[in-house]
Order: structure tokens, then C-alpha cells, then sequence
């Protein structure tokens, strides 16, 4: 069995602009799945790092959308250890979001698109989650299941942006 490991360290900076994250990095350990975006965006910050169908990502334009991301979860009282809801196909904005949840310290609990709102319900109780974030086209099931745990639900929309239904 693997031995229990705490959440990952948050990696939001401080101060919007500042992203020094020297202090997280130790050796050649990974402190969090954001860790090697911060990396290349410190070292080849235009270098192409996410490609969509209508737009494309620099591993700087992809850090400072990931910790803006994270910066909106923080305000509305997400934090390290948190469990949050990711439903969203195969798209940039999964990434994004899937990034700064993780910047933050957050733990992501990522379904299929195509769980049902029974489903849904299930895996809200069972992780424990304080948030879902559905995509748009998706249908009323994630809203409908985050209201049955009295939980908030954001939509997901391109750019990722995160849209509070509460």
C-alpha cells in the first residue's frame, strides 16, 4: 500500500505578477503538477505549451491563466486540501482549471462528462468536495447535484472562466 501523503504545497504567488517559486522547488521534487508549467513558463515563457482549436497557450500565458484561475477559487474561500469537482471534455479550459486548482493546493476530482446527476451526487459525498465546476454545454445534472449538497457550482466557459450558479 502507498504510505498516506499530505496535499500538495499551493503554489499561488503571493502578490499578482509575482511568480517566484524558487521556495517550492527542492532538488529535482516535483512539489505539484503545476511545478513544471512554473518551470519552463520561468525559463522559455513563449515557448507553446497548450494548443486549442481556436487558440493556442505560452507556458506564460498558461501559468498566469492557471494561478488567476486559482486566484478566483481563493477569493470564493477554496483552499489547500479542498476537494473540487472537475466535469469538463477535452478541451484547454480542463487543463487550465485542472492547474490552478492544483496552484492552489486544491485537490481535483475529475468525472466523466457523461456521469449522471445520481452519479454526481455520489461523488460530491464520497470526496467530500466544496465545489463543482462543470463545462457550459454541459447539461443541469452538475448544478443540480452541487444544490442537493448544498455545495457551490461554477460553469465553465472558454477562457476559463469560472461562472458562480450560487
Amino acid at each position: 500500500p502507498m504510505p498516506f501523503r499530505s496535499p500538495p504545497t499551493p503554489v499561488v504567488p503571493p502578490a499578482r505578477g509575482s511568480h517566484d517559486i524558487q521556495p517550492l522547488l527542492k532538488g529535482n521534487e516535483m512539489a505539484n503538477v503545476i511545478t513544471p508549467v512554473l518551470r519552463h513558463a520561468g525559463t522559455d515563457p513563449d515557448h507553446m505549451a497548450l494548443r486549442g482549436a481556436q487558440r493556442s497557450w505560452t507556458y506564460a500565458q498558461l501559468r498566469d491563466a492557471a494561478l488567476a484561475y486559482a486566484q478566483a477559487l481563493r477569493t470564493k474561500g477554496i483552499g489547500p486540501g479542498d476537494r473540487v469537482l472537475l466535469i469538463a471534455p477535452t478541451v484547454p479550459e480542463f487543463v487550465i482549471t485542472y492547474l490552478g486548482i492544483q496552484a492552489l493546493g486544491a485537490v481535483v476530482v475529475p468525472v466523466n462528462t457523461m456521469s449522471t446527476r445520481a452519479e454526481l451526487e455520489y461523488f460530491i459525498g464520497e470526496a467530500g468536495c466544496s465545489l463543482v465546476v462543470a463545462w457550459h454545454e454541459l447539461g443541469p445534472a452538475a448544478a443540480e447535484a452541487a444544490a442537493a449538497h448544498g455545495i457551490p457550482h461554477w460553469r465553465l466557459t472558454e477562457r476559463a472562466q469560472g461562472v458562480g450558479d450560487d
